[in-house]
């Protein structure tokens, strides 16, 4: 499990193209603190490229969310749950990807989706 959000970032950005989400956030804003907005770049940039991810790579990020969704940090389960599962979600479901992606996600993923959903009447 994580410490905080700084290195679940590090952690995330060892995928280059996680790495390339994180660069177009810090392109967009200038005050970089914005942590919540960078994992919903990153859910973005999971759903955008979900097909070239190795297996092992989609298992590597998903096991990151899955050991810090409930993270000691409240932040840290926070941004991950808010900024990036939800992005994650509605991009997939933007770009029709969603029934694949979703078989990679882990039971506490899974779990906060199906949550999210009800509480907004999906």
């Amino acid at each position: 499990m994580m410490t905080d959000i700084n290195e679940f970032i590090y952690e995330f950005c060892k995928n280059e193209k996680m790495l390339a989400a994180k660069q177009e956030f810090l392109d967009t804003f200038e005050e970089p603190s914005l942590t919540l907005v960078i994992c919903g770049y990153f859910g973005r940039g999971m759903a955008e490229n979900f097909q070239s991810f190795s297996q092992d790579e989609m298992e590597r990020l998903s096991s990151l969310i899955e050991e810090n969704i409930n993270s000691d940090d409240e932040y840290l389960g926070t941004c991950i749950a808010t900024g990036l599962l939800e992005a994650l979600y509605n991009e997939c479901h933007e770009i029709g990807n969603w029934d694949d992606v979703k078989q990679a996600l882990g039971e506490e993923a899974m779990h906060y989706i199906e949550a999210w959903n009800k509480a907004n009447g999906v």
